[in-house]
């Protein structure tokens, strides 16, 4: 769906807006602790920027991937409320070795930051790029299988409890997901 030349652009882009060459873990380190549009999580090796504009990195939005966006789109029309049908900026996360133990942040619904009502549903598309190769608890996703469902039968349930997707706090101990599967890029 994106080709390899785009995927080749956006990483030497993401390298250099964190100011780091790719093959100098020297450069790595220290991480950034604070700049604008910019959030780090030091002890997770974690370095996200909100908002990015740069073309290379936008490229990874091609044809084929907002023609899959419109397929899914068609399915709840009523809940697609963007403004624009395509992205306007990239959210980037970038994830560095560090030497503590591996773990995991608790699970959270994908936009529950954002004030979204739960019904009629709400779509946003989001979807992940990996620039990179990675091992496993190196910086992949998890995922809690099926727990759309569950989350949709306790909003169902419950829906004046269950109004926003902030209402969904705290998924895994809540609702009884049990352990996630880890997404890792190949």
């Amino acid at each position: 769906m994106i080709p390899e030349d785009t995927l080749a652009n956006a990483e030497a882009t993401m390298w250099s807006v964190l100011g780091m060459d790719q093959n100098d873990p020297t450069s790595w380190s220290p991480i950034t602790e604070k700049a604008d549009g910019l959030i780090t999580n030091i002890n997770r090796g974690l370095v996200e920027h909100f908002g990015l504009q740069s073309p290379e990195l936008l490229a990874r939005c091609t044809s084929a991937f907002y023609k899959v966006q419109e397929q899914l789109a068609q399915k709840n029309p009523g809940a697609f409320h963007c403004q624009n049908s395509q992205a306007e900026a990239i959210w980037t996360l970038s994830v560095f070795p560090i030497s503590n133990d591996w773990d995991y942040i608790n699970g959270h619904v994908d936009g529950g930051f954002r004030p979204t009502k739960v019904f009629p549903g709400s779509f946003c598309v989001s979807s992940l790029t990996y620039l990179g190769s990675g091992a496993a608890q190196g910086g992949g996703t998890l995922i809690w299988s099926g727990s759309h469902r569950k989350l949709l039968q306790e909003a169902i349930q419950d829906s004046d409890r269950y109004h926003l997707l902030t209402d969904f706090k705290n998924l895994q101990q809540r609702f009884g997901l049990g352990e996630p599967i880890e997404l890792m890029p190949d």
